[in-house]
């Protein structure tokens, strides 16, 4: 039995072959995105290997101005708010 993105692939070159590169196919990460590019050379036979992808990230990205925040600023940012949050249950509480 075929993966399920050969299977998806596979759908897309049998209805969309001749307008697969005007289409950007968009993924919850990286990986699998590389796995779908690879599902798209093997169910082509090799015809098409230059599908366009991205990264959900990245295609929300591409709308905002707003820039990404890293891992490690995100990390700090949540647990200030988490703080503030514990702090003002506390003080409601008491």
């Amino acid at each position: 039995m075929k993966s399920f993105l050969r299977r998806i692939a596979n759908r897309y070159i049998a209805n969309e072959a001749d307008d697969i590169g005007r289409v950007c196919f968009v993924f919850p990460n990286k990986r699998s995105a590389t796995f779908f590019r690879e599902a798209v050379e093997l169910e082509s036979d090799g015809r098409i290997r230059n599908i366009r992808t991205k990264t959900i990230n990245s295609f929300v990205a591409g709308f905002s101005r707003a820039r990404e925040a890293g891992r490690l600023e995100a990390l700090f940012v949540m647990f200030k708010e988490y703080r503030r949050i514990l702090e003002e249950q506390t003080t409601s509480s008491a």
